[in-house]
Protein backbone atom coordinates (compact mmCIF):
# COMPACT_ATOMS: atom_id res chain seq x y z
CA UNK A 1 0.00 0.00 0.00
CA UNK A 2 1.35 3.43 -0.91
CA UNK A 3 1.66 5.98 1.87
CA UNK A 4 -0.99 8.73 1.57
CA UNK A 5 0.28 12.26 1.06
CA UNK A 6 0.48 14.47 4.13
CA UNK A 7 -2.45 16.86 4.23
CA UNK A 8 -2.47 20.07 6.22
CA UNK A 9 -6.19 20.51 6.76
CA UNK A 10 -5.68 23.89 8.42
CA UNK A 11 -4.72 25.14 4.95
CA UNK A 12 -8.26 24.34 3.79
CA UNK A 13 -9.88 26.68 6.33
CA UNK A 14 -11.77 29.68 5.00
CA UNK A 15 -11.12 32.41 7.58
CA UNK A 16 -14.00 34.86 7.60
CA UNK A 17 -16.37 32.36 5.99
CA UNK A 18 -19.37 30.98 7.82
CA UNK A 19 -18.72 27.39 6.79
CA UNK A 20 -15.21 26.02 7.14
CA UNK A 21 -13.74 29.01 8.99
CA UNK A 22 -12.12 26.37 11.19
CA UNK A 23 -11.08 22.86 10.22
CA UNK A 24 -10.65 20.28 12.94
CA UNK A 25 -8.61 17.32 11.68
CA UNK A 26 -8.31 13.86 13.22
CA UNK A 27 -6.12 10.92 12.26
CA UNK A 28 -8.84 8.61 13.65
CA UNK A 29 -12.30 9.39 14.96
CA UNK A 30 -15.44 7.45 15.67
CA UNK A 31 -17.75 9.68 13.64
CA UNK A 32 -17.08 13.11 12.14
CA UNK A 33 -20.82 13.80 12.32
CA UNK A 34 -20.95 13.04 16.04
CA UNK A 35 -18.04 15.44 16.58
CA UNK A 36 -19.68 18.16 14.43
CA UNK A 37 -22.87 17.75 16.47
CA UNK A 38 -20.89 18.12 19.71
CA UNK A 39 -19.29 21.30 18.38
CA UNK A 40 -22.76 22.68 17.56
CA UNK A 41 -23.95 21.86 21.08
CA UNK A 42 -20.94 23.75 22.48
CA UNK A 43 -21.83 26.86 20.45
CA UNK A 44 -19.76 26.23 17.33
CA UNK A 45 -21.19 26.81 13.87
CA UNK A 46 -19.73 25.91 10.50
CA UNK A 47 -16.66 24.08 11.81
CA UNK A 48 -15.49 21.39 9.41
CA UNK A 49 -14.44 18.08 10.95
CA UNK A 50 -12.27 15.80 8.79
CA UNK A 51 -10.68 12.45 9.48
CA UNK A 52 -8.24 10.14 7.76
CA UNK A 53 -9.97 7.16 9.38
CA UNK A 54 -13.53 6.94 10.65
CA UNK A 55 -14.38 3.89 12.73
CA UNK A 56 -18.11 4.33 13.38
CA UNK A 57 -19.25 6.27 10.33
CA UNK A 58 -22.85 5.76 9.27
CA UNK A 59 -25.13 6.12 6.32
CA UNK A 60 -28.86 6.06 5.81
CA UNK A 61 -30.98 3.40 7.50
CA UNK A 62 -28.27 2.65 10.07
CA UNK A 63 -25.79 1.38 7.50
CA UNK A 64 -22.09 1.50 8.38
CA UNK A 65 -19.82 3.76 6.29
CA UNK A 66 -16.23 2.54 6.00
CA UNK A 67 -13.34 5.01 5.88
CA UNK A 68 -10.07 3.09 6.11
CA UNK A 69 -6.87 5.07 6.79
CA UNK A 70 -5.44 6.81 3.75
CA UNK A 71 -8.21 5.67 1.39
CA UNK A 72 -11.01 8.18 1.76
CA UNK A 73 -12.31 11.42 3.07
CA UNK A 74 -14.69 11.68 5.99
CA UNK A 75 -16.04 15.21 6.39
CA UNK A 76 -18.83 16.70 8.47
CA UNK A 77 -19.97 20.25 9.06
CA UNK A 78 -22.60 21.33 11.57
CA UNK A 79 -24.57 24.52 10.94
CA UNK A 80 -27.41 26.46 12.47
CA UNK A 81 -30.19 27.22 10.03
CA UNK A 82 -33.73 28.54 9.71
CA UNK A 83 -34.71 26.51 6.65
CA UNK A 84 -38.37 25.51 6.66
CA UNK A 85 -38.71 21.83 7.58
CA UNK A 86 -40.75 21.20 4.41
CA UNK A 87 -37.70 22.31 2.39
CA UNK A 88 -35.23 20.12 4.27
CA UNK A 89 -34.81 17.73 1.31
CA UNK A 90 -32.93 20.55 -0.43
CA UNK A 91 -30.09 20.30 2.10
CA UNK A 92 -29.08 16.82 0.93
CA UNK A 93 -29.44 17.89 -2.68
CA UNK A 94 -27.19 20.93 -2.11
CA UNK A 95 -24.61 18.78 -0.30
CA UNK A 96 -24.59 16.35 -3.23
CA UNK A 97 -24.04 19.15 -5.72
CA UNK A 98 -21.21 20.53 -3.58
CA UNK A 99 -19.54 17.11 -3.39
CA UNK A 100 -19.86 16.63 -7.14
CA UNK A 101 -18.46 20.08 -7.83
CA UNK A 102 -15.50 19.49 -5.49
CA UNK A 103 -14.63 16.28 -7.34
CA UNK A 104 -15.34 17.46 -10.89
CA UNK A 105 -11.81 18.63 -11.58
CA UNK A 106 -10.45 15.14 -10.99
CA UNK A 107 -13.23 12.74 -11.94
CA UNK A 108 -16.49 12.46 -13.78
CA UNK A 109 -19.08 11.70 -11.15
CA UNK A 110 -22.82 11.81 -10.80
CA UNK A 111 -25.47 11.82 -8.13
CA UNK A 112 -28.03 9.13 -7.40
CA UNK A 113 -30.91 10.44 -5.32
CA UNK A 114 -31.14 10.74 -2.44
CA UNK A 115 -27.57 10.52 -1.19
CA UNK A 116 -25.11 8.64 -3.39
CA UNK A 117 -22.10 9.99 -5.28
CA UNK A 118 -21.54 7.58 -8.17
CA UNK A 119 -19.15 6.82 -11.03
CA UNK A 120 -20.38 6.93 -14.65
CA UNK A 121 -21.06 3.17 -14.47
CA UNK A 122 -23.19 3.63 -11.32
CA UNK A 123 -20.77 2.30 -8.70
CA UNK A 124 -20.80 4.15 -5.40
CA UNK A 125 -17.92 6.57 -4.74
CA UNK A 126 -19.42 8.22 -1.71
CA UNK A 127 -22.42 9.04 0.36
CA UNK A 128 -24.07 11.99 2.01
CA UNK A 129 -25.97 11.97 5.27
CA UNK A 130 -27.74 15.09 6.54
CA UNK A 131 -29.02 14.87 10.10
CA UNK A 132 -31.26 17.67 11.34
CA UNK A 133 -33.06 18.96 14.39
CA UNK A 134 -36.41 20.66 13.92
CA UNK A 135 -37.94 23.37 16.08
CA UNK A 136 -41.34 24.88 15.28
CA UNK A 137 -41.44 23.83 11.63
CA UNK A 138 -37.89 25.06 11.00
CA UNK A 139 -34.66 23.13 10.76
CA UNK A 140 -32.63 24.49 13.66
CA UNK A 141 -29.40 22.56 13.02
CA UNK A 142 -28.05 20.40 10.26
CA UNK A 143 -25.00 18.17 10.27
CA UNK A 144 -23.75 17.45 6.77
CA UNK A 145 -21.72 14.25 6.60
CA UNK A 146 -19.91 13.40 3.38
CA UNK A 147 -17.81 10.31 2.87
CA UNK A 148 -15.81 9.76 -0.32
CA UNK A 149 -13.67 6.84 -1.42
CA UNK A 150 -10.62 8.65 -2.77
CA UNK A 151 -7.83 6.10 -3.35
CA UNK A 152 -9.17 2.68 -2.43
CA UNK A 153 -8.35 -0.12 -4.90
CA UNK A 154 -11.24 -2.55 -5.47
CA UNK A 155 -9.04 -5.50 -4.49
CA UNK A 156 -8.63 -3.96 -1.02
CA UNK A 157 -12.35 -3.35 -0.45
CA UNK A 158 -14.38 -5.76 1.66
CA UNK A 159 -16.28 -8.36 -0.36
CA UNK A 160 -19.66 -6.91 0.62
CA UNK A 161 -18.97 -3.63 -1.22
CA UNK A 162 -16.28 -4.51 -3.79
CA UNK A 163 -18.81 -5.22 -6.55
CA UNK A 164 -20.81 -2.01 -6.11
CA UNK A 165 -18.22 0.53 -4.94
CA UNK A 166 -15.26 2.32 -6.48
CA UNK A 167 -13.07 5.33 -5.68
CA UNK A 168 -12.02 8.56 -7.35
CA UNK A 169 -8.54 7.24 -8.15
Amino acid sequence: MNEPPTVRWSDAARPGGRIGHLVEAHATIGSTSDRARALLAAGGDGIAVVADEQTTGRGRHGRHWLTPPGRGLALSVGVRTTVAARDGWQLAFAAGLAARRACDADAEIGLKWPNDVVSPDGRKIGGILVETTVERERIATAVFGIGLNVDWPADEMPDEIAGTATSLV
